[in-house]
């Protein structure tokens, strides 16, 4: 990827518009690697992402002015609680989708925002070490602004509309900004985190790496991010990548 020249675009914060790019998550990620005079927090965000990923590097489809994508680099310190900091993020998320929509909105585990039963975000959190040999969390953003084409399933628009001026889209984006990248961890959120959790305490269908499909109850997301879910009578505890849970 073709690295950009920061010091040639409009900031707003130390957020970035870029108007149209591949992926906002890999460009800022070469970014940070790569210079060594960066300030943090750092956003870079678009409206038109044309290569955008998610989690395990699934691809993320983002319509042209209908949704979108940014990333938010975030210098870590040697004492944070990297799961609860996760928690965190993906909590604010979910009140500001809530907001937005003025409806009640869910954490699909671990990182998705479901509204209506239809994933409205998507989130993917990456860390990385900067050019000074900092850790650094990379937040990538993928909120549908306005419902997709069709024939995209089972994904939504957080606003009930059928368009939005740029200047609003604008707006949306420096606030979500503004909130991530000021992240604090507050008190109880592991229990916060669960009591928002989509499907909690009924049975779902779930997704095991080596493909098989099965079902079990949920019951929580522990201390370690892990999904504890009742399979069989039977408590079973999964990290990211040994099971995810099907939509």
């Amino acid at each position: 990827m073709n690295l950009i020249d920061l010091r040639e675009i409009p900031n707003t914060n130390n957020l970035f518009y870029i108007e149209s790019l591949d992926s906002t998550q890999d460009l800022l990620i070469d970014l940070i690697k790569e210079h060594d005079n960066l300030h943090f927090p750092i956003g870079i965000y678009s409206f038109n992402q044309t290569n955008g990923r998610g989690q395990r590097k699934r691809d993320w489809i983002n319509q042209k002015n209908k949704g979108l994508a940014l990333s938010i680099g975030i210098l870590l310190n040697d004492t944070v609680d990297v799961v609860n900091l996760n928690k965190s993020i993906t909590l604010l998320v979910n009140e500001f989708v809530s907001a937005k929509s003025e409806q009640k909105s869910w954490i699909k585990w671990p990182n998705d925002i479901i509204l209506n039963d239809h994933k409205a975000v998507g989130l993917l959190m990456e860390i990385i070490t900067d050019a000074n040999q900092n850790k650094v969390l990379v937040v990538g953003v993928g909120l549908n602004v306005l419902d997709p084409i069709s024939e995209m399933k089972k994904v939504t628009g957080i606003l009930n509309t059928k368009s939005i001026s740029s200047e609003s889209l604008q707006t949306l984006s420096k606030t979500l900004y503004n909130s991530i990248s000021t992240v604090t961890i507050g008190d109880g959120v592991e229990e916060t985190y669960n009591l928002q959790l989509y499907k909690r305490n009924t049975t779902i269908s779930l997704r095991s790496s080596d493909n098989n499909i099965f079902k079990g109850k949920l019951k929580e997301v522990d201390s370690a991010g892990r999904l504890v879910v009742e399979v069989n009578s039977e408590i079973k505890k999964y990290h990211f990548g040994q099971a995810r849970i099907i939509l």
